[in-house]
């Protein structure tokens, strides 16, 4: 339902249900207020606490009519309270419920079949301002010499007078209808009609109080649904580790849990006082620069972009010398009742970056090493579990391998013949996890074309991840040295 206010009133009247009786289409969300008639009948049922008729005016519904079709109208209209405990108080007032008629077409629907088109019938009921409204409603013809008569019908609070006056056709008058009977007749049909409304109005309030009474009822039931699932969400919300935040469409701040204020260091003041931005500074990761604000994740999510793992510097009174998190960023789906919304998880990754940025630097010492070693010409293989892992160029160079070939090939291929394949792997066992270095062996690798390459190796066992992994052997080719002994140049066996 949209409310659709008018002007600036003290207090604005929406219609919340209507049932058309003339066939029309309801208007829901009306603001009856814009008729000055309607506040005042609507304010004098405040002080009645009874049925009330407004003065006469035109309906909202009929004001783009022609002025020719347009008719006073009047509402006839009663209070609906909730029950009350307390003797004698009638309840809280929850709202209004009314019954709006045109006046002439109400008139002559009851009056028209008695009055045998022979009478004038004029009705007279009061207007704003104290001023009387006459309605004519039916007009027979010239009206006689004879004096027209009155008779006052009372309508809840107020009196209507009804004026009949006799036409020229008074032949017809004297042989068969008697003025007097078509006033008092008049009199009765409009006083019933009243009475009908007003039964209709006052059961209509005995029905909207229960409707009101119903509706209170699922409410209530409505209402506590949603504590209980706003509480099992708050407690989910509180219990997730990582920060979790959610905006509206203009970066409002609608939800954050327990995580995410402690994380970024920002004040749990009530949700929505501000944009998001305005409680933190985000920087890189580098904390060198501002981010840059169309790369933000929520930024992104607000667009309807979707943004995974950025890394950024986030900093706020609370944190002033920042804290850097990785954060994922999604639009919010319009299921949630947030039209443009968006929503962040993001967690530290303070320690893992320096961690990472440790292994790195490790990482290239380590690859650098190799590098030298290579240069210098030795070579080193790192082997896991009885597979070459790593062989550094100087390696692949006494093998004629790539680094790829080898980790595809059985190690022990590549001894010479039987006596070096024996000699190695005696020596490999001979390795203790202390991480001593097994003693130097000559032995002879075959290379990638045949031919036998003397070699000297030695071989060392680090303990990585809680179990023993085999490591380095490193390798010296012993050619032309001069020192090679006579069976490494036998034939192979």
């Amino acid at each position: 339902m949209t409310l659709a206010p008018v002007g600036h009133p003290a207090e604005h009247f929406f219609t919340v249900f209507e049932q058309p009786l003339d066939g029309g289409k309801a208007v829901i969300g009306r603001d009856l207020s814009a008729a000055p008639a309607l506040n005042s009948a609507f304010t004098l049922v405040l002080n009645t606490r009874g049925l009330v008729i407004s003065p006469m005016y035109i309906l909202l519904k009929d004001r783009g009519l022609p002025v020719n079709q347009q008719q006073p109208s009047f509402v006839l209209t009663a209070p609906v309270y909730t029950p009350s405990s307390v003797p004698g108080d009638p309840g809280t007032l929850r709202g209004w419920v009314f019954v709006g008629m045109r006046s002439r077409d109400l008139a002559m629907g009851a009056l028209k079949g008695a009055t045998q088109g022979l009478v004038n019938i004029n009705l007279t009921a009061p207007g704003l301002s104290g001023r009387n409204v006459d309605v004519p409603v039916i007009h027979a013809g010239p009206a006689s010499s004879l004096a027209a008569q009155r008779v006052v019908v009372p309508v809840a609070q107020e009196q209507w007078t009804l004026t009949v006056e006799d036409t020229t056709r008074s032949d017809h008058l004297r042989s068969g209808l008697d003025p007097d009977d078509v006033i008092a007749g008049s009199g009765v049909l409009l006083s019933a009609l009243a009475a009908l409304l007003t039964w209709f109005v006052l059961s209509a309030r005995r029905r909207a109080l229960e409707r009101v009474q119903t509706a209170t009822r699922d409410l209530r039931d409505a209402e506590a649904q949603a504590r209980r699932q706003s509480a099992l969400l708050e407690a989910i919300m509180n219990s997730i580790s990582d920060g979790v935040a959610v905006v509206d469409s203009s970066g409002g701040l609608l939800l954050y849990n327990r995580a995410g204020t402690q994380l970024l260091g920002i004040d749990t003041d009530a949700p929505g006082a501000g944009p998001w931005q305005d409680r933190y500074v985000m920087y890189t990761a580098d904390g060198a620069a501002p981010f840059p604000p169309e790369q933000m994740p929520l930024v992104r999510a607000v667009a309807g972009q979707s943004s995974d793992q950025v890394d950024m510097m986030i900093r706020s009174p609370g944190r002033p010398e920042g804290v850097l998190v990785s954060v994922s960023g999604r639009p919010l789906d319009r299921a949630a009742g947030v039209e443009g919304g968006a929503v962040a998880v993001f967690h530290d990754v303070t320690a893992a970056r320096r961690l990472q940025a440790d292994l790195r630097d490790q990482h290239d010492r380590h690859e650098h090493l190799l590098r030298v070693l290579s240069d210098l010409g030795e070579g080193v293989v790192i082997m896991e579990e009885g597979r070459i892992v790593f062989a550094n160029d100087a390696y692949c160079a006494l093998t004629g391998y790539t680094v790829a070939e080898l980790r595809e090939i059985d190690p022990g291929s590549l001894a010479f013949d039987r006596a070096d394949r024996v000699t190695a792997q005696s020596d490999e066992a001979d390795v203790e996890p202390s991480g001593d270095a097994a003693a130097v062996l000559l032995i002879r690798l075959r290379h990638h074309d045949g031919h036998a390459v003397p070699i000297e190796t030695t071989g060392l066992t680090v303990e990585h991840a809680g179990r023993l992994q085999r490591s380095g052997w490193s390798v010296t080719s012993r050619i032309g040295n001069g020192s090679v002994p006579s069976w490494l140049s036998a034939t192979p066996t």
